[in-house]
């Protein structure tokens, strides 16, 4: 059995799940939930992330996080919208 992945949820709420998917990017370590994206350190919703604006997405990891963002995005949802 897989151990659970202990993931922090803006640095105050914690949340214990399984990851069906991870993803290692040369940037960031992408971990994907029933109901979490995880990159890096940063865990929201899959709707919380799709809704991010590019201002928002900046300020966590600057222009190489939103550079990132941009490429992986569009990934990321077909790979959620696959698994439901």
């Amino acid at each position: 059995m897989t151990q659970p992945t202990h993931m922090i949820l803006n640095n105050r709420i914690t949340i214990d799940d399984y990851p069906s998917l991870s993803i290692h990017t040369p940037e960031y370590t992408i971990y994907v939930t029933d109901k979490h994206i995880q990159v890096a350190c940063a865990v929201h919703t899959f709707d919380e992330w799709w809704s991010y604006s590019d201002r928002e997405i900046s300020l966590i990891d600057g222009r190489k996080g939103l550079a990132w963002w941009r490429k992986w995005k569009p990934v990321l949802q077909e790979i959620v919208k696959q698994q439901r």
